[in-house]
């Protein structure tokens, strides 16, 4: 298992490919600069993630990867004053991160067999103030998920 800290927050889909008045679609400024972030990071933690991509590079028969993905945010980004969440979805900040964790290591999204991810308020522990994520990277077998893990009941 291994786990990787303190990536940036990727953007949100909505606007990362704008359209131009010539109808071509190109990378927005955000996604251009959360590119270069994410960029800076791998690099100042190129020694770990060379050790990930080395265990990652032997392909297991019989294996699937597990990813289990914490965004970070400061309270006042997904919490009101009245306690109810804020409108801010989980689900259109994945696939950057997917995309870019995955040709990190080197390896065909194919291979996930397992996906799990949550918000979570950024607390001072936590490195810095600003929004974060961290992915838990993990050989599982195949052979023992065959089976779903929620429980489906009937209405």
């Amino acid at each position: 298992m291994y786990e990787l800290k303190g990536i940036p927050m990727p953007p949100s889909m909505n606007n990362s490919y704008p359209t131009s008045k010539w109808g071509k679609r190109f990378k927005s400024r955000e996604l251009l600069d959360w590119e270069s972030r994410f960029n800076l990071w791998s690099w100042e933690n190129r020694n770990y993630i060379v050790t990930l991509k080395d265990w990652f590079s032997i392909r297991r028969p019989g294996f699937g990867i597990s990813l289990d993905c914490t965004y970070y945010f400061t309270k006042s980004r997904i919490i009101c004053l009245n306690g109810l969440p804020k409108k801010l979805d989980l689900d259109n900040r994945i696939k950057h991160l997917l995309d870019s964790i995955m040709k990190l290591i080197d390896i065909d999204d194919s291979w996930i067999w397992s996906l799990k991810f949550c918000k979570a308020i950024n607390q001072e522990s936590h490195i810095g103030k600003e929004d974060t994520c961290s992915v838990v990277i993990e050989w599982v077998d195949t052979n023992s998920m065959s089976a779903p893990l929620c429980d489906y009941r009937a209405l």
